[in-house]
């Protein structure tokens, strides 16, 4: 199974924000002058964060946001209005997540797809989103259990080869009247496999 896209976060303010979050803006200025609070308009609306990892905004361009919270992107706003405006004190900027990005799930669930993600979110309640691990293809089940049969069958014919092998070299031993095994290089090879060295201690 694969999650992509998943944040996981024990509190809100500590996500980290990415590609196709959808982010909240509204800039104000404390005017002394009027005594009253001015709202940069053209800044206030929703923004999605690009496939780059940035937030274009009118007026002060564009704001790394990949990887950043919502604190800093907001602070950053604050301070690129300020220089880009000329303005002798940072204007407040308010930043919120309005729709999270989604993430994907795949693999073996019952519904695999995109989803909405939530903060506080588990890769277990993410799992049971996609309604769990689904049934099986039985096709696929049956391919990994003859796949699975095979190697046993291969497991076993190998063991019977080595067992074939040593036991030729002792009857080849006692053929030429010699009073040493000789066994053959690929059984030597193996020697520190427990199987094969018990193999040729019985010869």
């Amino acid at each position: 199974m694969i999650v992509a896209g998943f944040v996981t976060s024990s509190r809100a303010d500590e996500y980290v924000l990415g590609p196709l979050d959808t982010l909240k803006v509204r800039v104000f200025e404390w005017r002394p002058s009027t005594g009253t609070t001015y709202e940069w308009t053209p800044l206030s609306g929703e923004f999605v964060v690009s496939a780059g990892g940035n937030l274009s905004l009118p007026i002060v361009g564009t704001i790394p946001a990949a990887g950043q919270t919502v604190e800093a992107v907001a602070d950053a706003i604050g301070e690129r209005l300020q220089k880009q405006v000329g303005l002798q004190k940072k204007p407040n900027a308010s930043l919120e997540v309005a729709a999270y990005r989604p993430f994907f799930i795949s693999g073996l669930v019952a519904t695999p797809g995109k989803y909405s993600y939530s903060p506080g979110l588990t890769v277990l309640q993410a799992l049971s989103m996609a309604g769990g691990l689904g049934p099986s293809d039985p096709n696929t089940l049956g391919i990994q259990r003859d796949a699975l049969l095979s190697q046993g069958d291969l497991r076993s014919l190998d063991a019977e080869r080595m067992a074939l092998a040593a036991r030729k070299a002792r009857v080849d031993a006692v053929l030429s009247g010699s009073e040493t095994i000789t066994f053959p290089t690929d059984l030597l090879a193996r020697s520190e496999n427990p199987l094969v060295a018990k193999m040729m201690e019985e010869e």
